[in-house]
C-alpha cells in the first residue's frame, strides 16, 4: 500500500508502463504512446490516467505561468552576475577562466535550488514540466554546469563514466532540438559575451578527455604509462627518505641501479631512466598532447595543469604565443543598444 502521494504524472506513468508493458524511458515520445494514451477500448485506465494528468496541469496553468515568470527574472538576474566575470577571463593565463567556472557553478546551483523550491511550494513537481518550455532551459542550466573535476578516481583524475552518464541522463530528458543546439555548443543567454566564455569552456571540457587518452611516451600501453609515472613517484619517495639520512641521489641514478641490478620490468625502468635525463627525455615522450594544448589553449585558461604538463621550454613558448590574450580578444562584443 502507499502511504505517501503520488503525482498524477507519476501515476500516468505508471499506468503507461505497466499497461503497455515497456519501461516509461522507452514509451515516452512515441506514436504507440500517444495513441494509446487516447484508446479508450483498450487502454481505458491509461486514458483516463492521462485525462487526470491534464487535468491537474490545466488547474496549475496560473501556477505555470508564476513559475515561467520567475524562471525568466532569475535568468536575467543570474546572467547579470555572470557577464563581469565572463568579460574578466584572461585568456592568456593558466587557469584564468576557473573563476568563471566557479561562480558559474555557484550561481547555477543557487538558480536550481531557487526554481525547485519555488515550483515545489506551488505543487508543481519537475516531472510535470515534461511539455513545459522551462524544463529544457533547467536542464540545460544543470549540463552547462557539470564539470569532469565533480566526481575524481583515487588517482585524481577525472571519473569519466560517472560524468558521461551525468551528462547523458540530463540530455535524454531534453527535447531533441535542445539538445541538439547545446551540443552544438548554442546555449539560451542573451549576452553573445557571457555565450562565448560558455561555449569556449563547454569546448575545453570536450578536450579534456582526449587529453587524458593522448598517448604519453612511445611504445607504451595506457597501463604501461601508469606503472612509468608510478615508479617516478616511488623513486622520489625513496630520494626523499635517503635525503633524511643525508644520503643524496638522482632519479636516474636510482634507475640506474635498477636495470644494472635486474630489478623491475626492463621497458618500464629503461623508460622511466629516459625521461630522468632532460636532454634525451624527448627520445620517449610522444608529442601529442603537446600539440593538443597549443592548438587549443582554452584547454590551459580553464584548466591549469595541463600548462604543468608541458616542458619548461614548452611553458614558456605557449605564454609567448598566448598571454597577449586577453578579454580584449573576445570575438563577441557588448550587445548594441537601438538607436532611437
Amino acid at each position: 500500500l502507499r502511504t505517501f502521494p503520488v503525482s498524477a504524472f507519476n501515476l500516468y506513468k505508471e499506468t503507461a508502463e505497466r499497461e503497455l508493458n515497456d519501461t516509461w524511458e522507452n514509451l515516452k515520445q512515441t506514436d504507440f504512446l500517444k495513441e494509446a494514451s487516447h484508446d479508450k477500448d483498450q487502454f481505458p485506465e491509461l486514458v483516463a490516467a492521462r485525462e487526470n494528468w491534464e487535468s491537474d496541469r490545466r488547474s496549475k496553468s496560473n501556477e505555470f505561468q508564476e513559475l515561467s515568470d520567475l524562471h525568466i527574472e532569475n535568468m536575467k538576474e543570474k546572467e547579470a552576475s555572470l557577464i563581469p566575470s565572463a568579460i574578466e577571463v584572461d585568456w592568456g593565463r593558466p587557469g584564468g577562466g576557473k573563476v568563471f567556472s566557479d561562480r558559474y557553478k555557484s550561481a547555477s546551483a543557487q538558480y536550481s535550488d531557487n526554481y525547485a523550491i519555488a515550483a515545489k511550494a506551488m505543487g508543481i513537481e519537475f516531472q510535470d514540466l515534461d511539455e513545459f518550455p522551462n524544463k529544457d532551459a533547467e536542464l540545460e542550466n544543470q549540463l552547462i554546469a557539470l564539470d569532469p573535476y565533480d566526481h575524481v578516481k583515487p588517482d585524481g583524475t577525472p571519473d569519466w563514466d560517472r560524468f558521461n552518464a551525468d551528462a547523458d541522463a540530463i540530455k535524454e530528458q531534453m527535447t531533441p532540438r535542445n539538445r541538439q543546439a547545446v551540443e552544438n555548443k548554442r546555449f539560451n543567454v542573451a549576452d553573445p559575451r557571457l555565450e562565448e566564455t560558455l561555449r569556449r569552456r563547454a569546448g575545453a571540457i570536450d578536450l579534456l578527455q582526449p587529453y587524458f587518452d593522448a598517448p604519453k611516451y612511445k611504445g607504451l600501453t595506457k597501463a604501461e604509462e601508469e606503472q612509468v609515472d608510478a615508479l617516478i613517484v616511488l623513486a622520489d619517495e625513496v630520494r626523499g627518505l635517503l635525503s633524511l639520512k643525508g644520503i643524496s641521489v638522482s632519479r636516474g641514478k636510482l634507475f640506474e641501479f635498477m636495470l644494472k641490478g635486474g630489478v623491475g620490468d626492463p621497458k618500464i625502468v629503461s623508460t622511466a631512466f629516459v625521461l630522468s635525463k632532460r636532454n634525451i627525455s624527448h627520445l620517449v615522450k610522444t608529442t601529442t598532447r603537446r600539440d593538443m594544448v597549443f592548438a587549443n589553449p582554452d584547454l590551459v585558461t580553464f584548466y591549469s595543469f595541463v600548462f604543468y604538463d608541458l616542458s619548461e621550454e614548452d611553458q614558456e613558448t605557449w605564454l609567448a604565443r598566448f598571454s597577449p590574450r586577453s578579454a580584449i580578444g573576445l570575438e563577441a562584443k557588448a550587445p548594441r543598444l537601438e538607436e532611437e
